[in-house]
């Protein structure tokens, strides 16, 4: 479907109006997209109104997730929009690997990855239609982890829930068991926050699946927060051979059970439901840690990840020159390469 909105037109829009002017186009005159509506009334009509609007709107539009898509760093915007077309296009990539700079905007990102891609499996009103297999009454899940349980909770669950609950069309159509307001009020944040009709819920855990499988939820969404700082343990030589002893990476462990109990469970044909992703960020760490193997991965042919790979600067250019310089780290000096002296003392002279 092509989007009527032009670009330009949409910088001075205020909340809801990009949606509300796409939609009206689009639909009968009489419907109104602001007009609340309960899951229970969820058709496949309200399904295909909703599913065809263009990323750029739902990044676009404070309705859908607040400013969060709004305020973006640039390259930000496009990782996602890439990965949402080429997932809507139907190509079966499955993880997501981020490494980026201490400071780049990767939790930012993370959350919104993480609220769009519930958006797009919560409109689906019969998850046995849309995932082979499974019973009418499945109810899916999102589950966060972190280093630490009490990382995850104040950190990465406190930021994709914040997401969720500014978030205008989950509040009018699929509203979360507790408000932006009670969140505020409480000491430490819930562990797992289900929404109306319980159709999906999102979990924090720390080494293991906890409390959001105990509840039934089948999982199709995942983020491993700083899979790169996990720890390294070694394994216990008396219980195993030989060739199996030595060190044992907690986030790759962490990784492949998430991956395999999609695998297992959601998988239809060989290919996962096309709105599943696993996301894994982290700043680099080591020689060899789980985000750089990943990403090795992909350079030597691996087509189910999508990988990003960027320095703090390259992510975040607010405040600077936008000129790229090679340093001599022993010396901590400008490499004299024709011209780049002088350009840099340009830059840093004071007026």
């Amino acid at each position: 479907m092509n989007l009527e909105i032009k670009q330009d037109k949409m910088k001075n829009l205020s909340t809801g109006d990009i949606f509300e002017r796409w939609f009206s186009k689009t639909q009968d005159k009489g419907a109104k997209a602001s007009e609340p509506r309960s899951d229970k009334a969820w058709t496949w009509k309200k399904f295909h109104e909703f599913n065809s609007i263009p990323i750029e709107v739902l990044l676009k539009d404070e309705y859908f997730f607040g400013t969060r898509g709004k305020d973006l760093y640039s390259c930000h915007r496009h990782d996602i929009i890439e990965l949402y077309k080429r997932k809507e296009a139907g190509e079966d990539i499955k993880v997501f690997v981020d490494d980026e700079g201490i400071g780049a905007g990767k939790t930012w990102k993370f959350s919104l990855v993480n609220a769009i891609f519930m958006f797009k499996n919560i409109i689906i009103p019969d998850f046995s239609v849309s995932f082979g297999g499974l019973s009418s009454d499945t109810r899916l899940g999102s589950w966060l982890t972190s280093r630490t349980k009490t990382h995850g909770q104040d950190v990465i669950f406190k930021e994709a829930m914040m997401v969720i609950l500014q978030s205008g069309f989950f509040i009018d159509h699929f509203p979360p068991q507790v408000t932006l307001e009670q969140v505020r009020d409480m000491k430490r944040n819930p562990s797992v926050l289900k929404f109306h009709g319980d159709k999906m819920a999102i979990g924090i855990g720390s080494a293991h699946l906890g409390e959001l499988l105990a509840l039934g939820y089948s999982l199709v969404i995942a983020g491993i927060d700083e899979a790169n700082f996990y720890p390294v343990i070694k394994q216990s030589t008396k219980k195993l051979a030989e060739a199996d002893r030595g060190e044992v990476n907690t986030a790759q462990d962490v990784f492949r059970a998430l991956y395999n109990r999609i695998e297992s469970r959601m998988a239809y044909q060989g290919r996962w439901p096309r709105w599943a992703i696993i996301q894994i960020f982290s700043s680099a760490a080591y020689e060899g840690d789980i985000t750089s193997s990943l990403i090795k991965q992909v350079k030597e042919g691996r087509k189910d990840i999508f990988a990003r790979e960027r320095a703090t600067w390259e992510a975040k250019r607010m405040g600077l020159s936008g000129k790229n310089f090679k340093v001599n780290l022993k010396k901590c000096k400008i490499v004299d390469e024709p011209g780049a002296k002088l350009e840099y003392e340009k830059l840093t002279e004071t007026k």
